[in-house]
């Protein structure tokens, strides 16, 4: 029964260490966009993940649902993605990027509405038990 302590905090090290593992490019990328990985704005994007999704396994020990932290974290990263590219003069790129995040994110929020309202009216006209009764009448399980 030890041996799981153990076993839990080395795992934990492992997977907390294993970003820092990473090896990033430097300096200015061809398509414009800065890199940040190694600035203060990267290293605490990376910390505001972490924490945010450290939160997620602790759902009802908190009594707070997966999305809140992390939708918070996430907004808190577009904000560190904003002063960092204010702090070298570009304000462009920063707007483009996070109006490019934001359409992505309708498109599939939208799809997303789409497809569980289809579902849900399927469901409502119980077609999945219909087919389902028609499955097992024809010896499938």
């Amino acid at each position: 029964m030890e041996e799981y302590p153990m076993k839990f905090l080395l795992t934990l090290i492992i997977m907390l260490a294993f970003p820092l593992c990473a090896i990033a490019g430097g300096g200015e990328s061809h398509t414009g966009i800065v890199d940040f990985t190694r600035s203060i704005w990267g290293y605490m994007g990376v910390f505001v993940f972490v924490a945010a999704y450290a939160l997620v396994p602790f759902e009802h020990n908190i009594h707070l649902r997966k999305s809140k932290p992390v939708l918070f974290a996430a907004g808190i990263i577009w904000i560190l993605v904003a002063i960092a590219y204010i702090g070298i003069g570009d304000t462009h790129t920063a707007h483009e990027a996070i109006k490019e995040s934001l359409l992505e994110y309708a498109e599939l929020f939208l799809f997303l509405l789409v497809a569980m309202t289809y579902i849900n009216a399927l469901e409502e006209r119980n077609v999945f038990q219909s087919l389902r009764a028609y499955l097992v009448s024809r010896g499938f399980s």
